[in-house]
């Protein structure tokens, strides 16, 4: 891993697998922490889902937690994302959300236009994460779990990627990552970073408010100082923004690199020569 989105993907990668309850990937360490269920999956299997990505893994420690009540192997609560295609408008979003929310089994239900998505927290006893494909398929749309987690244990997590332009106005007097402090602020988010695209990378709880709703809100907060549109980011171009970036960096150090290394060695050559100049003189 070289960038921040190299981490995001493989995190995205190992949240998304089935048994998963949560993951963690840190460029810096450039380690994996992984909490699943072994019933439901293997590290093995949690090792290949990385390679299959373009990444090498091997595993260094497996901890079994202990101490659990039998009753506690089934989560009462369950959080599950699902993706669905075929939403082109806020009706058809509409649509799902109000037959999902009337579903016995079901606590609650946000459908996203913007990412394609439905976040749904269930009753794993009374409807299945399967179930819920089936329902939405029902109604003309198609479904496929993306992540099923533990709800009781950790929340849902989704990324918007906004673009933040301050009005003239005010463009001298914030930057981009003085909105970014801004959104961390906005109940709800979880994290907010500068992408290396330059816009922001937003991570909220879906469980807790909607794409739609989170835009809306940070576009009411910042009215007066900046503009802010959705931008449509998938996890490739979000990597390959990063080497762009990365490759950009590179080629600025070079470029400053090239007068110190010129003089070097323009001085390697003359100073020689002057030596034995010197010579022959004296």
């Amino acid at each position: 891993m070289t960038c921040s989105a190299c981490s995001s993907t493989v995190e995205r990668v190992l949240g998304g697998t089935a048994g998963v309850c949560t993951a963690s990937v840190s460029c810096v360490t450039n380690l994996a922490h992984v909490e699943f269920d072994s019933k439901a999956t293997s590290v093995e299997t949690l090792v290949q889902c990385i390679e299959d990505v373009g990444f090498d893994a091997t595993t260094l420690e497996v901890q079994e937690k202990r101490g659990e009540e039998k009753g506690q192997e089934t989560p009462s609560v369950i959080s599950v994302e699902l993706k669905v295609e075929g939403m082109t408008c806020s009706a058809c979003s509409g649509t799902i959300e109000r037959h999902l929310q009337q579903l016995q089994g079901v606590d609650r239900a946000i459908v996203s236009l913007i990412l394609n998505r439905a976040f749904v927290t269930c009753h794993p006893d009374r409807l299945s994460p399967e179930s819920l494909e089936e329902e939405i398929e029902s109604i003309g749309f198609d479904a496929k779990v993306e992540l099923v987690s533990n709800s009781e244990a950790s929340g849902g997590r989704a990324s918007l990627h906004l673009q933040v332009t301050p009005l003239p106005s005010v463009v001298a007097k914030h930057d981009v990552s003085d909105y970014c402090l801004q959104c961390q602020r906005t109940p709800g988010v979880l994290n907010c970073q500068v992408s290396p695209a330059g816009h922001l990378r937003v991570v909220y709880d879906p469980h807790v408010l909607g794409a739609r709703q989170l835009l809306q809100r940070l576009r009411k907060e910042l009215a007066e100082e900046a503009e802010v549109e959705y931008v449509r980011v998938t996890s490739e171009n979000e990597q390959l923004d990063g080497h762009l970036c990365e490759m950009r960096s590179l080629r600025w150090d070079l470029v400053r690199a090239v007068p110190p290394a010129a003089t070097v060695f323009m001085l390697t050559i003359g100073l020689p020569s002057i030596g034995c100049d010197q010579d022959h003189m004296g």
